[in-house]
């Protein structure tokens, strides 16, 4: 993997909406190590920590107070809207593309171009996409939460074409790895892992449909390389491994590794029952990517 610009984010000032979730609580840690500036805005509080001492943080919604989101946008070279309500949430997941929509039109009416990062998901495809799924693959969701990221999607691709804004647009697959949230079984695998941590290992629906699952500094590395090059503004690219894996081989890779002794009970229908994973040729991820048990090792050091 290209190695990423150090320069480029020294001295940066990040903003991270949601910075306290999953991809942000890694994503964190890498931009404290890049030397960059970064500041969270969150609805949910974190226990104190050294390692966010220094941190510029304030805690409100920005869902419900959105005037008071200004100052910081204003204030950013790179912002990331990691916000991430749940799929049974229907208003919460309209009400975030809502404020992707309020954000573009801000950066557009105040004169301000930071870049502008959309987390976006597999979700977004059809469910009958050929695979590997490839960008150019139709956009047909069936979800609430892929359909709310289709339309925030397109209105970041709408504010580059019109308004010149700087934006980049992610589609990923399954992300896994350390997380302080274990409990909240965000996510196939570490879903997986808590079960064989604390309850009984079940899968749903179909154990031989095909995922995708990538470790999340990978997916945080991907990130990093894409946003200095000017070139990818107003792009779409996939993030994922590029491999098909089983799901009952990630359920007995997760088994090994945290020496889960009963047997994988199989029953129940899946929300998700269909194979899918990700073309990645166009971000080119594969060099130097963690291999599935490796990265349930690291997990495994943090349980």
């Amino acid at each position: 993997m290209t190695k990423i610009d150090t320069e480029f984010y020294h001295e940066k000032k990040v903003l991270l909406l949601g910075g306290f979730g999953f991809i942000g609580e890694n994503l964190l840690k890498r931009l404290f190590w890049l030397h960059a500036k970064p500041s969270v805005v969150s609805r949910a509080r974190k226990d104190e920590q050294d390692a966010y001492q220094h941190l510029d943080v304030d805690y409100f919604d920005p869902f419900e107070d959105f005037i008071k989101l200004g100052p910081y946008l204003r204030n950013a070279d790179i912002v990331f809207n990691l916000i991430s309500p749940s799929r049974q949430d229907v208003t919460r997941q309209h009400a975030l593309s809502t404020l992707n929509f309020d954000i573009l039109n801000f950066c557009v009416k105040e004169k301000i171009n930071p870049i502008l990062v959309h987390v976006g998901s597999r979700l977004q495809y059809s469910l009958e996409s050929e695979l590997p799924i490839n960008e150019d693959a139709e956009m047909k969701p069936t979800t609430a939460y892929g359909l709310e990221r289709v339309l925030s999607e397109n209105h970041y691709r709408l504010f580059n074409e019109k308004g010149g804004l700087k934006t980049i647009c992610l589609r990923v697959a399954n992300l896994y790895g350390p997380s302080e949230n274990l409990v909240n079984r965000k996510g196939l695998v570490n879903g997986l892992v808590y079960s064989a941590l604390f309850g009984k290992m079940q899968i749903n629906g179909d154990v031989n449909r095909l995922k995708d699952v990538l470790y999340v500094d990978d997916f945080i590395d991907a990130l990093l390389l894409l946003i200095p090059e000017k070139s990818h503004y107003g792009e779409a690219f996939n993030v994922g491994s590029g491999d098909g894996i089983k799901m009952i081989d990630i359920a007995r890779k997760v088994k090994d590794v945290f020496k889960y002794n009963q047997e994988i009970q199989v029953e129940g229908v899946a929300r998700d029952d269909f194979s899918f994973y990700l073309d990645i040729s166009k971000i080119k991820l594969r060099e130097g990517l963690i291999k599935m048990k490796e990265g349930l090792e690291e997990l495994e050091v943090k349980k």
